[in-house]
């Protein structure tokens, strides 16, 4: 469900139906600015304290999970992708990922409450939590 289609303003337009070809394709239709995507608060960075987080990960993908769009672009902080995604590292600055999100998967998982512990591996090849997959690096920010 999540993808990623990038261009500038100095770009040609945007070619839809294949490759040589069709119409200009539509910009985004809307932008949403959502309350968890923000960065952790200063009260969830207290020891014993990651639920609040955690909640606002969990509405963030059911709100997701809701949207009739199948590509979507997000933009937030290392550390909330860090957390949504189970991961042992942070992406870097201006990094740009692709993966693809199955709320229904999410759902069973959580309601299996599935353990994460045997996953393993990084970058492109971590296993991710349930409901995500894919993880793909599109762009990296080398400065």
């Amino acid at each position: 469900m999540l993808g990623l289609v990038a261009a500038s303003s100095t770009s040609p337009p945007l070619e839809t139906g294949g490759v040589g070809g069709g119409a200009a394709a539509d910009p985004a239709i809307r932008v949403v600015e959502l309350p968890s995507l923000l960065e952790k608060k200063p009260e969830e960075w207290i020891p014993g304290n990651y639920e609040p987080f955690r909640r606002r990960i969990e509405e963030f993908e059911r709100w997701l999970g809701e949207q009739p769009e199948r590509t979507v672009a997000i933009v937030g902080h290392s550390q909330f992708f860090k957390a949504m995604l189970d991961l042992d590292y942070k992406f870097g600055n201006c990094e740009v990922w692709e993966m693809t999100f199955d709320a229904k998967a999410a759902a069973a998982a959580a309601a299996r409450g599935s353990s994460d512990a045997e996953r393993k591996g990084e970058g492109e090849d971590a296993a991710l939590r349930g409901g995500w997959e894919g993880l793909r690096n599109v762009y990296r920010c080398d400065v």
